[in-house]
This record gives structure tokens, sequence and C-alpha cells, in this order.
């Protein structure tokens, strides 16, 4: 049994609240800070650290700001209360007495009653120590540390259920077992309840009852001395134990004690434990077996005391599976008492007994295949976001799946940096593969495309269209509204043309080369359409960087006045192309994107350029003089 994990649905309590207080979006990121996916979901049945619950705290203190670590783990065990009434737990908690020091009482037992339910459950124990009419003495013993702001937020909530102001205070915090601890509580409440004392019995009833007569009542029972020894044990216990005598033998020397979990075997912890269920395990011979094999026992019941006599006795039953398990422990059901229901529990209990469990394990799988589900249904929404958003800028799909009209995606960007890309001589490489292979010819042209998706993914900007038959790409930045969007296209831009494309990469017999046009300006943009959905940009700019690119060269990037006036000189470097005439526009003053400053091959690239310019001037002015020559 792990004692370093506990059940989800703690984990699912803090969580219910969180969401419904701070909301869905807080709580991802809570499990992101603890380290967990932003869709994790908690399942009630299944066991996790107990250190998750102190990081969850320390991660609201962190992203809200509002509270330390110690006053969420105080609330989020009042989370557990409040979440537990959708279980009914809540009708366990009121019906466990009439006021709310017999709650204290019971806590143990509630503890019991739930165990069935979450069977790997390893529960503290509480203990009322000391008792007055002002509260009382708690002492709280667990195997966890870290949890004691957790138990005082659920004891004020508790407080709250039963209508009673509670002030508590620790008195002290000391360790327990190998990494538990025991923390003695100090409950400051009206504890009216505590001055009702029971009406005195007639003594005179009962002058004196004989030890045949109380073990006749009581056939399933040991008494035990002050010192621990077994003074005596019932005629029915004793078919257990066969020719074995008990009496004068040490109490721990014949028991392990199984429950409570933090209780030793000493005369002053089994009248602190009153109140609290007892299990005794023990080992007896089979007698089934001729071996002398030995089975295991346990015996379930009350340790009181006996007033005056400083014994203490231990009226229990032995818990037994089914009538199978009654015989091979050598009992018969005339052995069980007729007081208790130990007989009807061996003839039917058992078979609900299996029942539940059967249906718990269902439960169980069930909850396993529903989250994996679950997790299985995320991974597929994630997927067909993912398809969505790089059909659609994110700003449009988060508009669409909000229910909004396709005329509500339509918007004018004053800001928005386009670029054509083009495969040069894309027509003859086509015709050139077109002679091999459909699926091997699909299979190059997917994975040319792939290839150039893959580089501008790179970079934050959107591809808006792709044109297979023309080898064409139109890409944009600044749909999202960044006005920083020109260097972003720029440095996809020279990703492309500087990137190194060989042939066996993609399976065909020459690199691939791109030339490439920039504007930059203001479009209409929007959906069209309502089934297969395509983004489309309507302006002037979309024209102009359609003609840069056309009228580009192999290799090259050429960007108009507007869009060099957008990039910052200290990163990247440009220079002249000239004045050259463009379809639909006449003359414009173009230019050349070299690269960024920082890479080393520009300076090159640059000399190259500017030699270029210079002679295309010269030649321009030669012209120029022949013409008025002439």
């Amino acid at each position: 049994m792990n004692r370093s994990k506990m059940y989800g649905l703690l984990f699912l309590s803090i969580e219910s609240i969180v969401v419904k207080e701070y909301g869905r979006k807080i709580w991802k990121k809570v499990l992101n800070y603890v380290g967990l996916d932003s869709e994790s979901e908690f399942s009630t049945h299944t066991m996790y650290e107990n250190a998750l619950m102190l990081n969850l705290a320390k991660a609201c203190s962190h992203i809200l700001k509002d509270k330390l670590p110690e006053d969420y783990m105080c609330y989020f065990g009042k989370c557990f209360l409040k979440f537990c009434s959708t279980y009914k737990y809540d009708q366990i908690l009121t019906l466990s007495g009439r006021y709310f020091r017999d709650f204290l009482h019971e806590i143990n037992n509630l503890h019991e009653t739930i165990r069935f339910s979450y069977p790997k459950m390893i529960s503290p124990t509480f203990i009322v120590e000391k008792e007055d009419v002002n509260g009382c003495i708690l002492s709280y013993t667990s195997s966890r540390k870290g949890f004691i702001h957790y138990v005082m937020g659920q004891l004020q909530e508790c407080a709250h259920i039963f209508k009673v102001d509670l002030t508590i205070e620790v008195l002290s915090v000391k360790d327990a077992l190998s990494n538990g601890c025991r923390v003695e509580f100090k409950l400051l409440f009206d504890n009216w309840p505590f001055t009702l004392q029971k009406q005195p019995i007639n003594d005179n009833l009962f002058p004196e009852i004989s030890s045949d007569f109380f073990f006749e009542v009581f056939p399933m029972s040991l008494v035990i001395g002050k010192d621990l020894t077994i003074r005596q044990v019932g005629n029915n216990l004793k078919f257990l134990f066969g020719k074995e005598d008990l009496t004068k033998k040490i109490l721990s020397d014949v028991f392990v004690l199984r429950r409570p979990l933090f209780a030793t075997f000493t005369y002053e912890k089994i009248i602190a434990y009153q109140h609290v269920i007892f299990e005794l395990e023990c080992s007896i011979c089979s007698h089934d077996s001729e071996d002398g094999k030995r089975v295991q026992m346990l015996l379930r019941g009350e340790m009181k005391e006996l007033p005056g006599t400083k014994l203490i006795v231990f009226l229990c039953v032995p818990l037994i599976e089914n009538l199978e398990d009654l015989q091979t422990k050598g009992l018969y059901l005339n052995d069980l008492s007729m007081i208790d229901n130990s007989r009807d529990m061996i003839m039917v209990g058992h078979q609900h007994a299996s029942n539940m469990e059967l249906t718990l394990d269902q439960t169980i799988r069930n909850i396993k295949k529903t989250s994996i589900v679950k997790k299985k249904a995320k991974e597929y929404q994630q997927a067909s976001k993912d398809l969505l958003y790089s059909v659609l800028p994110k700003n449009i799909c988060m508009k669409l799946e909000a229910g909004c009209p396709i005329e509500q995606t339509w918007q004018t960007i004053e800001n928005v940096t386009l670029m054509f890309c083009s495969i040069t001589q894309y027509s003859r490489f086509v015709d050139i593969n077109k002679a091999k292979n459909v699926k091997d010819f699909v299979k190059i042209i997917c994975g040319i495309f792939e290839w150039i998706d893959e580089i501008i993914s790179r970079f934050n900007v959107f591809k808006v269209e792709t044109k297979e038959n023309d080898g064409l790409c139109l890409i944009a930045g600044g749909l999202d509204g960044n006005s920083d969007n020109t260097s972003d296209v720029a440095r996809c831009a020279l990703a492309l043309v500087n990137s190194n494309n060989t042939s066996t990469d993609k399976g065909f017999d020459e690199n691939l080369t791109f030339e490439i046009g920039m504007d930059f300006g203001s479009v209409v943009a929007g959906v069209v359409g309502l089934k297969n959905y395509q983004y489309c940009l309507f302006g002037d700019v979309v024209n102009t960087a359609s003609r840069m690119d056309h009228n580009s060269l192999q290799g090259r990037i050429q960007v108009t006045q507007q869009c060099k006036q957008r990039l910052n000189p200290n990163e990247f470097v440009t220079c002249p192309r000239g004045t050259i005439r463009i379809k639909g526009k006449g003359l414009m003053p173009t230019y050349w994107l070299v690269g960024e400053k920082k890479d080393p091959n520009t300076k090159e690239k640059l000399r190259m350029y500017w030699e270029e310019f210079c002679n295309n001037e010269i030649v321009g002015i030669s012209k120029k003089l022949r013409r008025k020559t002439i």
C-alpha cells in the first residue's frame, strides 16, 4: 500500500472550486505551473502523489498573489467538504452525531465507513484528548507532512455545517512514524452539550454480574489487564485458537494492531481510543489443513474500560468472508453472537460485498477507459484546431468558433507586409518530372511544399495561399495586428533564398531557387465561402507585391520603397536596384533585400549588387547620351 499517494477525489474538489471562483483559464495556468498539461483531468479513484496538492497551493499563491500557500491549503480543505456534498457525503457528516463534539469523536469511524469505497485510503487518526465546555484538545496523527492547514480548513467547514463558531490553535507539532506527523490542536467553540450527562442507573438493579454471565452474553470477547496481559477469553473465541491457551500472554505477542493506524499497544492509548473501531490480526491453525498450516484472522470491535477494575474488555466479532472461510477457521454459525448481525453478514453480507467490490472494480475500469477516451478526444480536438489554424489566422478561427457569421471576419488591416515567393522555372521542373510515376511525382511535389512550409513555420508569418500550378506562395505578416511585421517577413524571405535544398533531400535532379517580391500597405481581409473556407486578401498591395515577385530575379528579394523604409537599417541591408517599369504601375524605384547585417555573407553580396547597380546606371546614362546625340 502506497502511503505517498491520495485519491483523485481530493484534487477534483480543488479543480471544481477553483474553476468556479477563478475561471478555467486560471486553472489551466495552475496546472502548467505544476508541470501538468493544461487539459489534464483528475479521476476519482486514481492515486496521485501527495506533493501534488502542496504544489497546487504554491501555484495558486504564485499566480493569483492573494494568499499564502498555507492559506490555500486551508482553502482546499474547505473546498473538499463543499465538493463532497455532490457525493452526498455531507449527509454522513450531519448524521454522525447531534452536536459538533459528537462528530469529533466519530471522525475515525467515518473514515472507516468511507474506506469501503476507497480501499487504498490511508486516513489520519483524530483523538479528543481533553474536553470541556469551551472546546477540546484534538490530536491529529497522519502519515503525511504538510497537511496541517488542510485539516484546519476541513475542521472549520465541518464546524460551519454544525453551525458552530470555531477557533483553531496549533499547540504542538511532532514527528510520527518515518515521514508523518502528530499535531495537537486546541479547538475553541461553545461545547455546551458536554454538560449533558447521562442519567445514572440504579445500581441495585444489577448488584452483581458474574463472569460466566458476561461471557455468555459476549462469547467473542477478550479481557486485558493494565499490564496488557490477557486475563480471560470468551468461550466461542477460544475455538479459534484450539488448544492454545491465551491467558497470561501479552496482547502484542498474540495480536498485531491493524487499526487505528497510529495507535500502539499501551493501556493509556487504548483508553484514549475508546471511541474508535479496533482491528486485531492474529494467526490461527487452519482446521482444513492436516499439516498445521496457519491462516490470518481479523477481530473487529470496541475497546472499553471496565469502571473501577483497571481492566479493558475487547468486544469483538471475527471478520468472516463467507461460509468456506467460517469452516476454515473452525467456527460455526452458533458460535457467533445473536445480539449483533454477525450471522446475517455471513449468510448474505458477503454476496453484497462481493457485488459491491465487483461494481467498484468495474467503475474504476470504466473511469480509466473514460479518461483514455477523453484524452484521445482532446488530442483529436487539438489536431483539428491545429489544422484549422494552419488554414485560417488564429484570431479568425476564434471568431468562427464563437459562432460569429462569416461577414464579421472581414476587416481592414492597415499595416500588412506581403511576400510573394515563386519557385524559379517551376513549369520546366514540372515538365521534366511528369515522365515519372504518378505517385513519385506527387510525392516530390508534396515534399517541396512541406519543406517550404517548414521554413515558413519558424517565423511569425501566415501563409495565405499556395498556387501549386505556378509554384507560388503568398505569405503575410501583420494579420494579427503586430505592427513590427516587416522584419518577420524579411527574415522568412531570407531564410527561403538562403536555404540549401539538395537533390537527395527531395528526390529530383536540381536545386530549387526562389524569386521573391515584397510590399507594405493596407488590405481588406476575410473568409470567403460557407464550405471549404478560404482566407482572402484584397488591395493594391497584393498586386504590387505580385509584380515585385514577377520582376524579381533568381535568388533575389525585390522590395518596394515603402517596404524598404519599414526595415531597420541596423538589422537589414538593402541595395537600390534602380527605377524599373512595373506593369500597371509605370516607373517605380525598387530595392534588393541583401541580407541581415549579422550575416557574414551579406558584405560580399552587397558588393556584387552595387557593382551591378552601378553598371546598369552607366549603361542607362550612355543610352540617354546616344539618343540626345542622334
